[in-house]
């Protein structure tokens, strides 16, 4: 299959990023199709770590094309800043297409994102405050300013007052802050006008005309599906539809093409930010499981919540992306556990199968303890190479998933993993 994508099947930070970077070897197309730069991939190559927030993790293979989709809002400083990072390391870049419709994130949406979060104050949802909600509420409430706007900037500064009219009203009344600058607005914009222009384009015509031609297209998901808009752990997620349905809409892709969907997994749980997490762990094997997994948020820094996995919401999250198989990340995390926990379901056989189980609490789930492995997995190069133990560990998963892991990563390195089957197909 031509065209295969890459899904967050939890809370987000499942190693999607490594996944993309070792498939995006064989595509010629990489995409993003949601969310902006709140979304933090770390990307291992040789001796250097390289954190990607907004542009695609297909950038590091020169000869490939990495396109920000329609569905993305898109930071221009963010986008200068890693491109700046990416020459200062001597990385040869592929080229970069932004969607002249992806609406832009301006410092005034990020100023509102940390505004809006103090003033809830316990009741804050736990956002980057990289301003992407502030940037999807001005899409939807058809107020937005588009890249092909600052790009063809005529009627940028009737836009910006429409714009900015009702947030100095909410910065005056409810913040007692200062309000946006509209000459500072324009400056801002004529300055990364200069630094984008040659990157943008009509991403969905380029999209469908690789499809039309079976040129291999790899769509990479940003954050996770319970944090999905629709699906996930509501209020308590992001601003975008996450999942692989959103492809067709964010990406531009036409619907009479079929997705090959890889669903990223983590051995264990994590999740960043406020909100339920079933199956959170506290204690010693928190912190042991946390630090063992660097468990830090790529963009925040922040301390990831940690947990065993939850099978049963994983199995929800199958259903709703139509996974075709999944990538089994941070194996070799749970290396030197006695036992292992997974999660089974509820205590309460008779709760209805929906993502209100995201709201249960870790006493109402069941537990099943599965033994551990000793030996170190990341000089493992094989399968058959692997503990009788850690392969019981991912049978137990793909029989409960009904579906096989076909990649199994073993560390952070790019080359640190094991294929099982052809993704490419």
């Amino acid at each position: 299959m031509s065209i295969v994508a890459i899904i967050g099947l939890q809370w987000g930070d499942e190693g999607k990023g490594k996944i993309t970077d070792v498939l995006a070897a064989d595509a010629d197309l990489v995409v993003r199709f949601q969310g902006g730069a709140n979304a933090g991939h770390t990307l291992v190559v040789g001796s250097k770590v390289i954190r990607s927030h907004l542009i695609p993790s297909g950038i590091l293979h020169k000869d490939k094309i990495s396109v920000i989709g329609s569905g993305c809002v898109f930071d221009p400083e963010i986008f200068d800043k890693e491109l700046t990072t990416l020459k200062k390391l001597k990385i040869k870049t592929g080229k970069i297409v932004i969607s002249n419709n992806a609406h832009v994130v301006f410092p005034f949406h990020k100023l509102m994102d940390g505004l809006k979060e103090a003033h809830l104050g316990k009741a804050a949802i736990g956002t980057t405050k990289m301003g992407i909600g502030p940037c999807y509420s001005d899409r939807v409430n058809r107020i937005g300013i588009r890249v092909s706007e600052i790009i063809n900037s005529k009627n940028l500064k009737s836009l910006l007052i429409k714009n900015i009219d009702e947030k100095n009203f909410m910065l005056k009344h409810r913040y007692k802050q200062r309000p946006i600058s509209l000459k500072k607005m324009l400056d801002w914009a004529e300055k990364y006008k200069e630094i984008i222009k040659g990157y943008t384009g009509d991403t969905e015509v380029l999209i469908n005309d690789y499809a039309d031609k079976s040129r291999k297209i790899l769509f990479e998901g940003a954050q996770g599906t319970f944090l999905d808009l629709e699906w996930g752990t509501y209020p308590y997620v992001t601003s975008s539809n996450t999942i692989a349905g959103n492809i067709y809409l964010g990406g531009g892709l036409s619907p009479k093409y079929k997705i090959n969907v890889i669903g990223v997994v983590k051995a264990y749980s994590t999740r960043v930010g406020n909100g339920p997490f079933p199956g959170e762990l506290d204690g010693e094997i928190s912190e042991l499981l946390r630090e063992k997994g660097n468990e830090y948020g790529a963009t925040t820094g922040r301390p990831r919540r940690v947990g065993w996995l939850n099978l049963d919401l994983l199995k929800f999250a199958v259903l709703m992306n139509g996974v075709s198989s999944i990538a089994l990340t941070k194996l070799d995390v749970l290396s030197g556990f006695d036992e292992i926990g997974v999660f089974t379901g509820t205590k309460n056989s008779g709760r209805k199968k929906n993502i209100s189980k995201a709201f249960l609490k870790t006493n109402d789930l069941k537990l099943k303890l599965i033994k551990g492995w000793q030996p170190n997995l990341g000089d493992m190069d094989l399968y058959k190479e692997l503990p009788k133990n850690a392969k019981s560990y991912i049978k137990f998963i793909e029989k409960f998933l009904n579906t096989k892991a076909s990649i199994v990563s073993l560390g952070a390195q790019r080359s640190k993993y094991i294929l099982r089957e052809a993704i490419w197909k």
